[in-house]
């Protein structure tokens, strides 16, 4: 745990409530606080903003919804993922830092040619870029109406209540956002080194092992209530929870806190990262009030409404083209998946489904509610509340992959037996697997252009 005289600091507390948009006693427009206890069977409840300090002195992890009282926070996350060795980006930060830097500079092009200057925040596997947009702005406005269009309602009842209009803004939102993904995703296609990703995606092991960039958007997968980001200057326990899954201890390095970086460059801020006593310090001059950015989110939705995506987007919401009337015969990974079996909830599994069902001629949107019917079923499994929405989760992440194939962004290099054998999706030996076909089709059928589109 953090030392306690780093967690009493004033300037430290300061710049918290500067990020939840609070005076040291006034009222906030963050809805309420998320915090995660320093145990390791801790999960993230609600709280009250007014708890702020409590939870700081027990070196609770604190997180602020995206759901505000007067704004709607937009969030891009860009972090190092290894699914082989998790704690690789802390054993190793400047290699695994560098290695963002292309799609780092990407990002921040795509949002400086919109007008965008985001709050930078360095965190203990990649960066956080943050802003809001006013919730009676015009933007908005627009931004409900193209999550309303398709009637797309979540099926799982999660507390508090969303009101319908900022659900849909948020739905919209993630149309834009999965815009500006593969906007970067062109910048850096030629770049060398770990692949990126627009989630956390496994991919086929290569001579690093499962290892990628993931700029991730899978908070656009789930309800709004139950999405946040981290607090800066806030604890960072990722590394001790890691251990405590593996049943350690905790990792020699244990004092980790996210810090906004305007005025740093990326070196000083991963050393005041791991110095809370220096972050203490960058606390008394550093500003964490999340920008407002409406103007510069309008000209972003203005060059996504012109866009290959929003065109595919219409179509996908329409819901106009007929599904065909039952399952084809489906290769065992695919077959297996759809059982269900609980990697069905991972992003690669989807991804698969998608990829498979778009080849046999199953448009996105039929493609989202089987999936979401299927994964209905292992949520019911559980002795859990669900933490997400099977429909909403669906409609994201078929939304997400179809959109990859169909606009060409997805080459479907690793869409072939061997990649899942690899990754351990295969799970029958008598199959005589058709992936490697499939893909070569779906290329075909890319290159012929897709009906309406």
């Amino acid at each position: 745990m953090l030392a306690a005289d780093y967690l009493r600091d004033p300037f430290v507390r300061a710049r918290i409530r500067q990020y939840l948009d609070t005076g040291a006693q006034g009222p906030s427009t963050c809805a309420w606080l998320h915090v995660r206890d320093a145990t390791p069977e801790a999960v993230f409840r609600r709280v009250p903003v007014h708890e702020l300090d409590q939870a700081l002195a027990s070196g609770a992890e604190i997180e602020r919804p995206l759901w505000d009282e007067d704004n709607l926070l937009v969030h891009v996350d860009l972090e190092h993922v290894h699914f082989d060795r998790p704690d690789t980006t802390w054993q190793a930060p400047q290699a695994c830092f560098e290695a963002q830097r292309p799609a780092l500079k990407a990002l921040k092009s795509v949002l400086g040619q919109h007008g965008i200057r985001p709050l930078h925040l360095l965190s203990g596997r990649g960066h956080h870029l943050v802003w809001k947009l006013r919730r009676d702005s015009l933007v908005m406005k627009a931004l409900q109406a193209l999550g309303g269009r398709a009637g797309i309602r979540p099926t799982v009842p999660l507390p508090p209540p969303v009101p319908a209009s900022l659900a849909e803004a948020f739905r919209g939102l993630g149309m834009v956002m999965e815009f500006l993904g593969h906007e970067v995703l062109r910048r850096c296609r030629e770049v060398e080194g770990p692949p990126l990703r627009l989630t956390a995606v496994e991919i086929d092991p290569g001579p690093g092992g499962r290892e990628i960039i993931s700029l991730d958007l899978s908070e656009y997968a789930d309800p709004l209530q139950i999405r946040s980001i981290r607090v800066p200057f806030g604890p960072y326990l990722k590394p001790q929870r890691l251990a405590w899954s593996r049943g350690q201890e905790g990792p020699a390095q244990q004092d980790l806190v996210a810090v906004p970086l305007a005025g740093l460059d990326e070196e000083t801020g991963l050393a005041l990262m791991r110095d809370p006593a220096r972050a203490a310090r960058l606390a008394r001059r550093a500003r964490t009030r999340i920008p407002e950015q409406t103007a510069g989110m309008q000209r972003l939705l203005h060059h996504y409404q012109g866009s290959f995506l929003a065109r595919f987007h219409a179509w996908y919401d329409s819901g106009a083209a007929v599904a065909p009337a039952r399952l084809p015969r489906l290769p065992g990974c695919v077959e297996g998946l759809l059982s269900p079996q609980a990697r069905l909830l991972c992003p690669a599994g989807l991804q698969l489904v998608t990829r498979t069902l778009l080849t046999l001629g199953w448009p996105p949107r039929h493609i989202a509610q089987l999936t979401a019917a299927r994964v209905a079923l292992l949520t019911g499994t559980s002795r859990h509340p669900p933490l997400f929405d099977p429909t909403l989760r669906a409609d994201f992440y078929v939304r997400l992959f179809a959109g990859l194939v169909l606009g060409g962004t997805d080459g479907l290099a690793d869409q072939t037996c061997l990649a899942y054998q690899r990754m351990g999706y295969c799970v029958r030996s008598d199959c005589r697997g058709r992936l490697d076909d499939l893909a070569r089709s779906l290329r075909q059928r890319r290159e012929g252009g897709w009906p309406a589109l």
